[in-house]
């Protein structure tokens, strides 16, 4: 199943983490600051 994970503070990336581990296909929406963080450090 593939899911769309809208926001990528705290919970969002909790949430994302849980699914990609349980082998679902993720795909996460970030803005501002945060985006800039992920870019840099993955």
């Amino acid at each position: 199943m593939r899911f769309l994970v809208i926001g990528a503070g705290n919970i969002g990336s909790l949430y994302a983490a849980k699914l990609a581990q349980s082998g679902q296909e993720v795909t996460v929406l970030a803005r501002g600051a945060r985006l800039e963080q992920i870019r840099r450090h993955g």
